[in-house]
């Protein structure tokens, strides 16, 4: 079965890129694309991207597995990256596995 490796945040950001998002089928996925998307914004003001931001943006990824285990969002999100299992890892060490 093919694997999805999600280094970081930034990575699952990347890997979601230009794939539309549906506000009820993916709703764990809506709340930390968006934050990211803020936080990389140019236009942003810079006092929106500090080290809080940061930390609330790494424990947002780090809480996603359980709320994409619930049902019907598993099934949604692994559709989104072609039913591969999904792996998440923060700095290079693997915390969770939704298969």
């Amino acid at each position: 079965m093919n694997e999805i490796i999600f280094e970081g945040p930034d990575d699952l950001y990347n890997k979601i890129g230009d794939k539309a998002l549906d506000g009820e089928a993916h709703k764990p996925l809506i709340s930390i694309h968006a934050t990211i998307r803020m936080f990389r914004d140019p236009n942003t003001c810079s006092c929106k991207k500090g080290k809080k931001v940061q930390d609330k943006i790494v424990g947002m990824y780090m809480s996603l597995p359980p709320s994409i285990r619930i049902d019907p969002f598993r099934e949604n999100i692994k559709a989104l990256f072609d039913n591969s299992v999904l792996i998440f890892k923060i700095n290079g060490l693997e915390f969770a596995r939704i298969e």
